[in-house]
């Protein structure tokens, strides 16, 4: 089919050229070429691909031996989609054949989105990266991204051009199904990790990985992308106290390690420059010395350290760490 499609597409509008010449007076009926492209791309016939050479592909649970081409894609867009669509285990050469598959246009942003998350749970699964796997993220990923900005930025074109309603148009209506999707998931690649919207801001401490993240420069181009999909030019003083709560949960009781003390203090001084309005009415757990975080309300400041050695045992007094001070 690949070597005759030209062919037989012709064969066919010869057929529809005959039928209205027949009867030309007779109501228009769906057309040879019509019907015979859309078998072609319905019809489960293109031999699947099984087997890949890069183990950490995402794949699904089963690979079927044939699929149709509106299920399927050029084994080339592997990176972008072998999650949710079928490979082909061969090639297609004809410009004809493609564009009647549809595989001269960019994979959908649907199938995008859903490689997105296989990658990030493939991560979790396997808690590391190889440096050949970060390498070979590294030049995929941004590609996935590129192709949502691309879809999105032409989204709010085409709307706004129809009407001056950037909220309508066909293409922000996909974009909301994915943004759905996405919502609450991995999927923002940060180097090392995929992380979720959350905890991603455009300006981020530096001391304050692995549990809040600066957008990395190399995706800084995506912005539009990014902020439409919920990241944050900067964190609030719930991201700052739910990170001195999220080590407090992990640690139950335990002193935390000199990394966790520092990002521990780092937080407990950006909330502290807040301002006490700001964080007022919320629990903040601070280190103590001797490393356990405990809520601020039940420790002091140890403002007189030449008393402290005699009254903490005596008093039961809990004091606040003094990298904290």
């Amino acid at each position: 089919i690949d070597e005759n499609i030209d062919s037989l597409l012709e064969e066919c509008r010869r057929d529809d050229e005959a039928q209205q010449s027949s009867d030309p007076d007779s109501e228009p009926a769906e057309s040879h070429v019509a019907r015979f492209s859309q078998r072609l791309i319905e019809v489960e016939w293109l031999p699947c691909k099984k087997f890949f050479s890069d183990g950490m592909l995402p794949l699904p649970k089963e690979i079927p031996d044939v699929a149709a081409p509106l299920d399927m894609r050029p084994k080339e867009d592997a990176w972008m989609c072998s999650f949710s669509k079928s490979l082909m285990d061969g090639f297609v050469s004809n410009d004809a054949l493609k564009k009647l598959f549809g595989w001269d246009k960019d994979v959908d942003v649907l199938s995008v989105g859903a490689q997105l998350l296989a990658i990030g749970r493939g991560f979790e699964e396997q808690g590391s990266f190889t440096p050949s796997f970060r390498q070979t993220l590294a030049s995929n990923i941004p590609r996935m991204y590129a192709l949502m900005d691309e879809f999105l930025r032409a989204g709010l074109a085409e709307a706004q051009a129809e009407n001056g309603d950037a909220e309508s148009g066909d293409k922000l209506v996909f974009m909301e199904s994915v943004k759905s999707m996405l919502q609450g998931k991995h999927w923002i690649f940060v180097g090392d990790n995929f992380v979720g919207c959350n905890r991603v801001a455009f300006k981020a401490p530096s001391n304050a990985r692995p549990h809040l993240y600066q957008v990395p420069v190399e995706l800084e181009c995506f912005e539009p992308m990014l902020k439409y999909f919920g990241v944050r030019d900067s964190f609030e003083v719930g991201d700052y106290v739910q990170v001195n709560a999220g080590l407090y949960e992990k640690m139950n009781g335990k002193p935390v390690d000199a990394g966790d003390l520092d990002l521990a203090v780092g937080m407990a001084k950006l909330l502290a420059a807040l301002g006490k309005e700001e964080i007022d009415t919320r629990v903040v757990y601070l280190p103590g010395e001797n490393s356990v975080l405990n809520p601020a309300g039940d420790m002091v400041y140890d403002d007189a350290p030449w008393l402290s050695s005699s009254l903490a045992g005596k008093l039961r007094l809990r004091f606040v760490h003094p990298l904290g001070g």
